[in-house]
């Protein structure tokens, strides 16, 4: 059966980085184009949200999705910008120590799996991605202006951030999911082609991502969503509904009730 009467879910659950992904040119919108009639990807996004405001919230998010029209195929899963907030840093009140961290992931996973029960959902996990201290000061500069600035602690650091990310690697390997490392991707990146002139081009404020950013994650996303799902690649999933070619015209109810009386049960 090449065709759907309700159409699954693609849900990217995260912070800022997953809210902001359906701004103009986003990486969320971008893979939204690729699922056109596939699947609907669903941003659940919270600017500033950690892993602890995550675990209280799992189980209203993963109510939304029950089956039938609410199937849930895949679960992009992406904390951890906020949870790695220097403790002594200016953001002190998103910070949620490294432990705590690994944990809190462990029983957003736990809650994942609960409410599946074995309806094939699959998730992906994603790193942190970098942080660029030179943009983060140049944006609270701007924004708080010197005062606000000098002589006070970064709120944020790539080495940090970078324990974080190495720890949703491990969490992946252990329970035998998918992960894609931001952190180390973009770093490596960095790398090569320079850091200033790297993360000025793809950060606005040395976290959150600028247009050439999000084209950059939204490629490395679908690469990773094709590899480690081929078979939720847009060209492997039916489409909802049928082309208008294939509708009985003088009859389209005759044809979709066709369609209900062969749909798999949900």
């Amino acid at each position: 059966m090449d065709t759907l009467l309700q159409r699954p879910k693609i849900v990217l659950f995260g912070d800022s980085l997953t809210e902001r992904s359906f701004d103009t040119g986003g990486w969320g919108a971008v893979v939204q184009s690729k699922y056109t009639r596939r699947a609907d990807v669903v941003n659940r996004g919270f600017g500033g949200y950690n892993t602890r405001a995550a675990i209280a919230m799992a189980p209203n998010i993963l109510a939304e999705f029950q089956g039938g029209s609410q199937r849930m195929l895949l679960l992009v899963l992406w904390f951890g910008a906020n949870d790695a907030a220097l403790a002594d840093g200016v953001n002190v009140v998103q910070h949620v120590p490294l432990e705590e961290y690994k944990r809190n992931l462990r029983a957003i996973l736990a809650a994942v799996q609960e409410h599946a029960k074995g309806a094939g959902v699959r998730v992906l996990l994603v790193t942190p991605p970098p942080v660029y201290g030179p943009g983060r000061i140049h944006y609270r500069t701007e924004r708080f202006g010197k005062a606000g600035v000098e002589g006070k602690p970064l709120d944020r650091t790539n080495k940090n951030t970078g324990l974080y990310a190495a720890a949703v690697c491990a969490l992946a390997q252990e329970k035998g999911l998918s992960v894609l490392d931001l952190h180390s991707l973009l770093n490596a990146k960095a790398q090569k082609e320079g850091e200033d002139g790297f993360f000025t081009s793809i950060l606005m404020d040395g976290l959150h991502f600028k247009a050439k950013g999000q084209a950059m994650v939204a490629d490395l996303m679908l690469a990773k969503m094709e590899e480690a799902f081929p078979e939720l690649s847009p060209s492997a999933l039916p489409m909802h509904y049928p082309g208008w070619e294939k509708i009985d015209t003088a009859d389209p109810a005759t044809t979709f009730s066709k369609l209900a009386a062969h749909a798999p049960a949900s």
